[in-house]
Protein backbone atom coordinates (compact mmCIF):
# COMPACT_ATOMS: atom_id res chain seq x y z
CA UNK A 1 0.00 0.00 0.00
CA UNK A 2 2.61 2.73 1.05
CA UNK A 3 4.35 1.84 -2.14
CA UNK A 4 1.41 2.62 -4.12
CA UNK A 5 0.87 5.53 -1.78
CA UNK A 6 4.66 6.56 -3.15
CA UNK A 7 4.26 6.16 -7.03
CA UNK A 8 0.69 7.66 -7.29
CA UNK A 9 1.86 10.97 -5.15
CA UNK A 10 4.41 13.38 -6.56
CA UNK A 11 7.29 13.61 -4.76
CA UNK A 12 7.17 15.86 -1.28
CA UNK A 13 8.86 16.90 1.13
CA UNK A 14 7.37 17.25 5.07
CA UNK A 15 9.29 18.72 7.53
CA UNK A 16 8.18 19.64 11.20
CA UNK A 17 10.15 22.72 12.47
CA UNK A 18 11.89 22.76 16.16
CA UNK A 19 13.05 26.11 17.89
CA UNK A 20 15.05 26.06 21.32
CA UNK A 21 15.61 28.96 22.92
CA UNK A 22 19.38 28.88 23.88
CA UNK A 23 18.94 30.93 27.25
CA UNK A 24 17.41 27.50 27.99
CA UNK A 25 20.29 25.42 27.08
CA UNK A 26 20.63 21.81 28.94
CA UNK A 27 23.51 20.92 30.47
CA UNK A 28 25.32 18.63 27.92
CA UNK A 29 26.77 14.94 29.47
CA UNK A 30 28.91 13.63 27.12
CA UNK A 31 30.89 11.29 29.41
CA UNK A 32 33.52 9.38 27.90
CA UNK A 33 33.68 11.48 24.81
CA UNK A 34 35.40 14.74 24.61
CA UNK A 35 33.17 17.52 22.85
CA UNK A 36 35.00 19.86 20.17
CA UNK A 37 34.56 22.57 17.53
CA UNK A 38 35.03 21.26 14.31
CA UNK A 39 37.75 22.72 11.95
CA UNK A 40 39.29 22.17 8.71
CA UNK A 41 42.66 22.55 10.04
CA UNK A 42 41.67 19.62 13.13
CA UNK A 43 43.49 16.28 13.20
CA UNK A 44 39.95 14.19 12.28
CA UNK A 45 39.94 16.75 9.41
CA UNK A 46 40.94 13.69 7.47
CA UNK A 47 38.62 10.87 8.75
CA UNK A 48 36.28 9.72 6.12
CA UNK A 49 33.34 10.61 8.78
CA UNK A 50 34.74 14.27 8.18
CA UNK A 51 35.24 14.78 4.67
CA UNK A 52 31.67 13.03 4.80
CA UNK A 53 30.14 16.14 5.91
CA UNK A 54 32.22 18.95 5.29
CA UNK A 55 30.02 20.57 2.27
CA UNK A 56 28.43 21.74 5.20
CA UNK A 57 31.73 23.87 6.52
CA UNK A 58 30.62 27.06 5.10
CA UNK A 59 31.49 30.59 6.12
CA UNK A 60 28.62 31.35 7.80
CA UNK A 61 29.42 27.89 9.69
CA UNK A 62 29.91 25.89 12.79
CA UNK A 63 30.44 22.40 13.57
CA UNK A 64 30.69 20.22 16.70
CA UNK A 65 31.89 16.75 16.89
CA UNK A 66 32.36 13.77 19.54
CA UNK A 67 35.45 11.89 19.70
CA UNK A 68 35.83 8.77 21.35
CA UNK A 69 39.99 8.20 21.91
CA UNK A 70 40.29 11.06 18.77
CA UNK A 71 38.05 9.21 16.47
CA UNK A 72 35.21 11.00 15.23
CA UNK A 73 31.97 9.77 16.30
CA UNK A 74 28.97 12.18 16.04
CA UNK A 75 29.10 15.14 14.33
CA UNK A 76 26.64 18.52 13.91
CA UNK A 77 26.69 21.53 11.29
CA UNK A 78 24.74 24.57 12.07
CA UNK A 79 24.22 27.82 9.30
CA UNK A 80 23.75 31.14 10.42
CA UNK A 81 23.59 34.90 8.74
CA UNK A 82 23.45 35.34 4.91
CA UNK A 83 24.76 30.94 4.40
CA UNK A 84 21.27 30.26 6.64
CA UNK A 85 18.76 33.20 4.78
CA UNK A 86 20.50 31.56 1.15
CA UNK A 87 18.37 28.20 1.71
CA UNK A 88 15.25 30.02 2.44
CA UNK A 89 13.43 27.25 4.09
CA UNK A 90 12.44 29.36 7.65
CA UNK A 91 12.55 32.41 7.99
CA UNK A 92 14.80 32.74 11.26
CA UNK A 93 15.50 36.06 13.37
CA UNK A 94 18.52 37.82 13.78
CA UNK A 95 21.39 35.45 16.51
CA UNK A 96 19.65 32.34 15.24
CA UNK A 97 20.99 29.71 13.62
CA UNK A 98 19.59 26.62 11.89
CA UNK A 99 20.76 23.00 12.73
CA UNK A 100 21.76 21.84 9.50
CA UNK A 101 22.99 18.15 9.80
CA UNK A 102 23.38 15.58 12.53
CA UNK A 103 24.91 12.53 12.31
CA UNK A 104 26.61 9.35 14.81
CA UNK A 105 28.45 6.59 13.10
CA UNK A 106 26.44 3.26 12.98
CA UNK A 107 28.20 1.64 15.62
CA UNK A 108 27.61 4.35 18.07
CA UNK A 109 23.51 5.17 17.20
CA UNK A 110 21.27 4.34 20.04
CA UNK A 111 23.13 5.23 23.02
CA UNK A 112 21.76 9.17 23.48
CA UNK A 113 25.22 10.52 21.81
CA UNK A 114 23.19 12.83 19.17
CA UNK A 115 21.30 14.35 21.97
CA UNK A 116 24.54 14.75 24.19
CA UNK A 117 26.40 16.23 20.88
CA UNK A 118 23.05 18.73 20.16
CA UNK A 119 23.27 19.91 23.95
CA UNK A 120 27.33 20.77 23.98
CA UNK A 121 26.51 22.96 20.38
CA UNK A 122 23.53 24.20 22.07
CA UNK A 123 25.82 25.42 24.99
CA UNK A 124 28.20 26.59 23.19
CA UNK A 125 26.23 28.66 20.14
CA UNK A 126 24.41 30.24 23.28
CA UNK A 127 28.18 31.70 24.99
CA UNK A 128 28.87 32.93 21.34
CA UNK A 129 25.84 35.08 21.66
CA UNK A 130 22.86 33.11 19.45
CA UNK A 131 19.57 33.50 21.13
CA UNK A 132 17.79 30.45 19.47
CA UNK A 133 18.46 27.35 17.22
CA UNK A 134 15.98 26.16 14.90
CA UNK A 135 15.92 22.11 13.74
CA UNK A 136 14.40 21.15 10.14
CA UNK A 137 13.30 17.46 10.92
CA UNK A 138 11.22 14.66 8.54
CA UNK A 139 8.01 14.44 9.83
CA UNK A 140 8.93 11.25 11.22
CA UNK A 141 11.98 10.90 12.05
CA UNK A 142 11.23 9.36 15.67
CA UNK A 143 14.81 9.65 16.66
CA UNK A 144 15.03 13.33 15.66
CA UNK A 145 12.05 14.80 17.25
CA UNK A 146 12.26 12.89 20.74
CA UNK A 147 16.29 14.29 20.76
CA UNK A 148 14.64 17.84 20.00
CA UNK A 149 11.87 17.35 22.61
CA UNK A 150 14.50 16.33 25.41
CA UNK A 151 16.59 19.41 24.54
CA UNK A 152 13.50 21.81 25.20
CA UNK A 153 12.70 22.77 21.61
CA UNK A 154 9.12 23.48 20.83
CA UNK A 155 7.60 22.47 16.91
CA UNK A 156 6.87 26.06 15.65
CA UNK A 157 5.88 25.01 12.19
CA UNK A 158 5.90 22.67 9.39
CA UNK A 159 7.68 22.99 6.13
CA UNK A 160 5.81 21.17 2.74
CA UNK A 161 7.30 21.38 -0.19
CA UNK A 162 6.04 20.13 -3.73
CA UNK A 163 6.51 20.22 -6.87
CA UNK A 164 9.50 22.56 -6.14
CA UNK A 165 7.03 24.70 -3.89
CA UNK A 166 7.58 25.47 -0.21
CA UNK A 167 4.76 26.59 1.97
CA UNK A 168 5.60 27.71 5.70
CA UNK A 169 2.81 26.53 8.64
CA UNK A 170 3.25 28.16 12.12
CA UNK A 171 2.12 26.32 14.86
CA UNK A 172 0.38 27.89 17.62
CA UNK A 173 0.10 25.03 20.07
CA UNK A 174 2.69 22.63 21.25
CA UNK A 175 3.06 18.81 19.65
Amino acid sequence: MKSLIKRILPKFELYRVYQCELSKSPVSKTQGYQAVRLSADADYSSQAFFKNSANYDKPDSYGFGLLKERELVAIQWYWYGEQSHQLDWWSIPEKAIMSMHIEVTQDCRGRGLGTALKGYALNELSKLGFTNAYSRVWHNNKASISMNRKLGARQVGWLFCIFGRKFHFKSFSAS
